[in-house]
């Protein structure tokens, strides 16, 4: 297209124009996170008195330490402090959607738990608003965009094949389907908050700066300067990422629009200039805080062989590839963004970062739109005029032809969210033993939250719920918020070793620098140390199954 000249579908159609579409949007984004409340809803439901519904489904490890760090916020603090650590260490800038989240559930009378999936709910709403808007801002056709749309809310890959044909992957990998949650829309609202928030800061940063050069408006380059700050505050790890889309998308775009330039760089600069306020400060951070660097450099997530995304994004990148040629034919400015999103991140996946795999995050959305539009410009006429399908035409109308064709695409790319959510809602259903906790541990748990105890030493599961139920700190329960983590729990393992001499066991725990002793059925499992029988420690607390000791001051 000319450089200097809008077409009339790159100008887009009037706002009140999409009012119905926007109704059917939320609509369906609304269905789709209420939908995702199911195996919650199931778990609560199922508790007894013996065992209590965690509140999580899948990978408790971190979700259990947002939950603690919005204990911290509940409790009134703005910074957080390690719940997971005994280093001394100065009070950190981090995770402040979580901190600010506690204070939210305090002020409006909900528990951490609760709050955390109100919040759940309410970002996976933006999310998928803001999706709609993108979608909305690069795709000219309505038709498209509610396929893409659809695409979606629903979509993930080909993880329900490779669990029949090959469920361990070519490289001994389970499919991305079922644990990276990071590249799936569906997957993100279904489990964390700040994924959700996440996705939505993203695209709305980036549906600025395109609108910057399609639909102006006075508020762009503000909207974009937010969305920038909030992106590296809730996500930093995936703000460079971003960032690196925006550079691309806007020079193209002023490039492609040359009198709306100026207006695109402007914006630009907007939201670099808010992500760049909080990345200069964890930059400062990491060079003057040695508690900070031991964080980042233990925080590792690289990504696995590129067939697993392939074919962790399914149907959607197949039609996604066929929508990039037909993209390519036409070069309209307004969907190139579309195209420059995936083809950047690509190259960031295999970056030589440590957090690779993070980089995946939103991508799904311009792949959508992708699909949408290579699914209805292509795939849909190519059906039409085959002989099979002029066959069928004589028998079933050409509106229901294309009709099961859509529906086949939407259900070959929705199985593995299905499985999904069948799998967790069976789980909860059965009480498994990863969604629920045991009540004595839980009222123990709330005990010490209950005494502002200091520090408590405990096998890593334990460790790991106890900050999240109470927000009582641990010595050892995060993979990334322990400092020297796998050192310390080989030590924990020798502590609770029974064939640990006992002058041994008790140097290990004073150096430690915990002042209670956790023994409840996590710890028995370490092994048969009876903590009864040392010397150095006292009970303070015990019910059924779960005993609390304090340390000794030594002297």
């Amino acid at each position: 297209m000319n450089s200097t000249h809008l077409s009339s579908q790159d100008r887009g159609a009037r706002p009140n124009a999409f009012a119905g579409e926007r109704l059917w949007a939320l609509t369906l984004a609304a269905g789709t996170v209420a939908i995702t409340n199911v195996p919650y809803l199931i778990g609560w439901f199922r508790q007894t008195p013996d065992v209590i519904f965690s509140g999580i489904l899948f990978d408790a490890i971190d979700a259990n330490a947002y939950l603690a760090v919005m204990q911290e916020g509940w409790r009134g603090l703005w910074l957080m402090r390690l719940p997971y650590s005994v280093e001394p260490h100065s009070p950190l800038f981090l995770y402040e959607f979580y901190i600010l989240l506690g204070h939210l559930s305090r002020w409006l009378g909900l528990s951490p738990l609760v709050g955390y999936h109100v919040a759940r709910g309410g970002c996976g709403l933006w999310m998928l608003w803001a999706a709609h808007e993108y979608l909305r801002a690069h795709i000219s056709r309505g038709a498209v965009r509610r396929i893409a749309f659809i695409l979606l809310c629903v979509g993930s890959g080909f993880g329900w094949l490779m669990q029949i044909v090959a469920p361990a992957g070519p490289a001994g990998i389970s499919p991305i389907d079922f644990w990276l949650m990071d590249a799936y829309a569906f997957f993100s609202i279904l489990l964390v908050p700040h994924f959700a928030a996440t996705w939505a800061l993203a695209l709305t940063l980036l549906t600025s700066v395109s609108r910057a050069a399609l639909q102006p408006g006075r508020l762009t380059a503000l909207v974009a300067f937010l969305a920038g700050l909030g992106l590296a505050i809730v996500n930093p790890k995936v703000a460079p990422a971003m960032g690196a889309v925006a550079m691309v998308s806007a020079s193209v775009l002023a490039w492609q629009i040359r009198r709306r330039s100026g207006a695109v760089l402007g914006v630009l600069a907007a939201s670099g200039t808010g992500v760049a306020l909080p990345a200069l400060y964890y930059a400062y951070l990491f060079k003057t805080d040695p508690i900070f660097a031991a964080l980042a450099h233990q925080d590792i997530t690289m990504s696995p062989p590129p067939i697993y995304y392939l074919l962790g994004l399914g149907v959607v990148a197949l039609l996604a590839f066929v929508g990039a040629v037909k993209v390519l034919q036409r070069r309209r400015a307004r969907e190139l963004p579309l195209l420059i999103w995936p083809l950047v991140v690509g190259i960031l996946l295999y970056a030589p970062v440590q957090i690779q795999r993070r980089f995946i995050m939103g991508v799904q959305v311009p792949l959508a739109g992708l699909a949408g539009i290579g699914l209805v410009a292509i795939v849909l006429p190519a059906l039409r005029r085959t002989s099979v399908v002029e066959r069928l035409g004589r028998i079933y109308p050409p509106r229901r032809l294309r009709l099961l064709a859509l529906n086949l695409t939407l259900a070959a790319s929705s199985l593995s969210n299905i499985l999904l959510l069948t799998g967790y809602s069976l789980a909860a259903w059965l009480r498994a033993p990863e969604m629920f906790i045991p009540r004595d541990v839980a009222e123990a748990a709330d005990w010490l939250g209950a005494a502002d105890s200091d520090l408590t030493l405990s096998a890593y599961p334990t460790g790991n719920y106890i900050p999240a139920r109470s927000g009582a700190r641990t010595c050892i329960g995060h993979w990334n918020l322990t400092i020297d983590f796998y050192a310390k729990q080989d030590v924990v393992r020798r502590i609770f070793d029974s064939a640990t001499d006992a002058i041994e066991r008790e140097r290990l725990v004073r150096a430690m620098g915990c002042r209670y002793v956790f023994y409840g059925p996590y710890e028995r499992a370490l092994g048969s140390f009876q903590p009864q029988t040392a010397d150095f420690l006292r009970l303070r607390y015990a019910n059924g199954s779960v005993a609390i000791y304090e340390v000794s001051d030594g002297r």
